[in-house]
């Protein structure tokens, strides 16, 4: 079976083995060593503890930098970016992220980034190792997390119009047939943030090989570049182009060159450039998974400015757990009657699984303190516990390199504060498994750009098997945010369906063979291919919004179903594997929706209602999707009124107005006119005489009729019946006698 592969690109942390203190540190060997001062120290991520530790005592810091646990062939990683020396970090600061730069260029810190969002300003770049707890120290800084950007890459054994490599995907999702009715993505700008994209592999130099090979345009540009990248975006830009071959313009900016707003800014600088469609693969398992944090509000924001944005998943296929938090001190993952204070993840063999875990509480704003302690083979070999109640972030975040075969788990403790939250934990690095105890098999989506509003999170199927997701492919069917971007709570949890749609991996490209890119697996495959697809239908009709592209591109209509339950959504590929020739007609209807509408109950005689009225609607197009509406779920009406429905697909808007009339008073003054109350022996109630009255001011009256009239002599009872024009009926009996 294939298995993904995590392209990490920069840090997942790493484990505390002192708490309180600089953690014993060892660069590929033994251990030990002596300890910065606690209040500092307290304020590093507890991977960075273990480069400021090697860093004391005059090591060397490098990437591979680990902490022993006393289990043979077992390391805590910090896996932070590290060159000659430098750590790329992510500063949470306390104030303006503008004055707290300042200062930290004082201690030898190289800016590359501000961001003052919210409850949580930041300053990236990068830090000497040897300086780290002296930054720390700073009374601006809240506290020092390495920068944790990656690609969702997936590694497994594998010519369109244009290039001397074709990606296989392009047949599969009808990409020929598509450009065959005139579209080819002329005219429309395509951005891509990935992790490089100009880097180069030996003879494989860059972005200049693609375009001499005819597999990227020449107005290929670069705002931003990472230079210890593994070209993924050039491989994705390689597919967008395989697809979309009239695009004369693709831009690319890093995800990974600085930390999730550094990331935002290459966002935001896309946008800037004209990007009308963009891909990406990047994705921070510390951003929010909660809330939306600066990557979310960065595509959000792109979606406003017309930017049809691809976002890829995860390759975590469902490899997360949730659960409120219970017990006294130690989480109890039992949900039954039983106690257990420590949860098998899994047996791992030769890897370095990264465990991501947060809880629901506002970002800058935590009030619970939660650690996570670690076991290998069932004894404890150490405890990650950044100090919340400082840091102010509700995460712990760890990665263990494993060599041979382990079986790692975990405890979660309350260690301040005195908070039941709702947690959550995503698990990475690893091939497909499911957690071996206690498992709920949540949602592994994406926590930043994927799991935001403003984008289309993409599924990964094999191009040779399109209606069958891959087993890493990130499952839904939903993600849930609990506070708004600022940490305030929500009235009500807000539901996201993603993924949304889904597209083909396993394709070539022309970066070299064990390059993990060719042949190219992973979310990161599908997402260009999808995105190639949005350029197409902006090139057939430049004037749809944002909103019609995402509306055919999520309609079931134009997808192979992925699940036995033919034509719904789902959480393994949204609305299925997109085909691009049932697209293109929809972006030249030229009809407006159909309208329908029904109430409920039914009028009265004269068209009025006696009581509250339903109005339901159902807005159909069969040449395009309606991706728009408003006023049409349904609508109840106490009292007389108009109800309206206005929907939008490709070809206009059509509005339909339906108007009641309620009544809620039944008729009054009934009377029998003409009706005596005595009759003389040998007479009797003549009934062509006798008149049924009654006054209704608002509908009128629609019935009125006598019943009980008799010529026998006695004492008798006739009634008198009005029904009004919203149906409601008054009855009123009056006594007559023949003699």
């Amino acid at each position: 079976m294939r298995t993904p592969r995590l392209a990490i690109v920069v840090t997942v942390s790493a484990l505390v083995l002192t708490v309180g203190s600089v953690a014993s540190a060892d660069p590929g060997g033994g251990g030990g060593g002596p300890t910065a001062g606690p209040a500092a120290a307290e304020k590093l991520d507890s991977g960075l503890k273990i480069l400021a530790s090697a860093a004391a005592q005059g090591k060397p810091v490098t990437s591979s930098t680990s902490a022993t646990t006393g289990v043979p062939g077992v390391r805590m990683l910090s896996m932070a970016r590290v060159q000659d020396g430098q750590v790329l970090v992510s500063v949470h600061v306390n104030g303006s992220a503008s004055a707290a730069a300042v200062e930290l260029t004082g201690v030898g810190m190289q800016v590359n980034n501000t961001s003052n969002d919210g409850r949580d300003p930041t300053v990236a770049g990068w830090l000497p190792a040897d300086a780290l707890v002296e930054a720390a120290g700073l009374e601006s800084v809240r506290s020092i997390q390495p920068a944790r950007g990656m690609a969702d890459a997936a590694d497994a054994p594998g010519g369109t119009d244009t290039g001397s490599v074709l990606s296989q995907g392009d047949a599969a999702i009808h990409g020929p047939q598509a450009r065959a009715l005139g579209t080819t993505g002329a005219g429309v700008k395509v951005g891509v943030i990935s992790d490089s994209i100009n880097r180069g592999n030996g003879t494989n130099n860059g972005i200049a090989t693609s375009v001499g090979t005819g597999d990227l345009p020449a107005g290929t540009t670069t705002l931003l570049d990472d230079p210890t990248g593994a070209d993924e975006g050039r491989a994705m830009a390689e597919i967008i182009y395989d697809e979309a071959p009239g695009v004369t313009d693709i831009v690319f900016s890093s995800g990974t060159a600085s930390d999730a707003a550094g990331k935002a800014t290459s966002i935001n600088n896309l946008v800037a450039a004209g990007a009308k469609v963009i891909a990406d693969d990047i994705f921070f398992p510390d951003e929010p998974m909660f809330q939306d944090g600066v990557v979310a509000q960065a595509v959000d924001a792109a979606r406003a400015a017309g930017v049809v944005y691809l976002a890829s998943a995860g390759n975590r296929a469902r490899q997360s757990w949730e659960g409120t938090y219970t017990g006294t001190t130690d989480n109890d993952f039992d949900p039954g009657a039983g106690v257990d204070t420590v949860q098998t993840i899994g047996t791992f063999t030769n890897r370095s699984p990264f465990l991501s875990l947060q809880w629901a509480e506002p970002w800058g704003a935590a009030t619970t303190d939660l650690a996570i302690d670690v076991y290998i083979d069932g004894a404890k070999v150490g405890t990650v516990d950044d100090n919340d109640l400082v840091t102010k972030i509700p995460l712990e975040i760890f990665q263990i390199g494993i060599s041979g075969t382990h079986t790692l788990g975990i405890g979660i403790r309350r260690v301040g504060g005195t908070g039941t939250p709702l947690m959550k934990y995503i698990v990475g690095g690893t091939p497909v498994f499911t957690v071996a105890e206690h498992p709920t098999n949540s949602n592994a989506i994406n926590p930043d750009a994927a799991s935001a509003n403003g984008s289309l999170a993409v599924a990964a199927s094999n191009f040779a098997t399109p209606s069958t997701p891959e087993t890493f492919s990130s499952r839904g069917p939903a993600i849930t945010r609990r506070f708004d971007k600022f940490g305030n709570a929500l009235a009500s949890p807000e539901t996201r369906t993603k993924p949304q749609l889904g597209g083909p991996d396993g394709v070539s490209t022309t970066l070299p063979a064990g390059s993990g890119l060719n042949p190219f697996f992973g979310t990161s495959a599908s997402t260009p291919a999808v995105a190639a697809v949005a350029v197409l239908l902006r090139a057939a009709n430049p004037a749809l919004s944002v909103d019609a592209v995402r509306g055919i591109l999520t309609d079931t209509r134009y997808a192979l179903d992925c699940t036995a339950t033919a034509g719904q959504p789902d959480g393994d590929c949204g609305s299925g594997f997109i085909q691009a020739d049932r697209m293109i007609p929809a972006t030249h209807d030229t009809s407006g929706p159909t309208i329908s509408s029904s109430v409920a109950p039914a009028p009265g005689p004269k068209g009025w209602f006696g009581g509250d009225v339903t109005v339901t609607w159902s807005a159909t197009d069969p040449d395009s999707p309606v991706y728009a509406s408003t006023g049409c779920g349904a609508t109840r009406l106490t009292a007389s009124g108009t109800a309206t429905c206005s929907a939008t697909s490709v070809g206009g808007t059509t509005t339909k107005s339906v108007s009641v009339k309620i009544d809620r008073s039944a008729p009054t003054k009934l009377k029998a006119k003409g009706l005596k109350k005595l009759y003389k022996h040998g007479t009797k109630p003549d009934k062509k005489k006798i008149k049924c009255k009654a006054k209704d001011k608002q509908s009128g009256i629609a019935k009125c009729k006598i019943k009980g009239l008799k010529a026998s002599p006695g004492t008798h009872k006739a009634t008198v019946i009005a029904t009004n024009g919203a149906g409601l009926v008054t009855k009123k009996t009056f006594k007559y006698t023949i003699l």
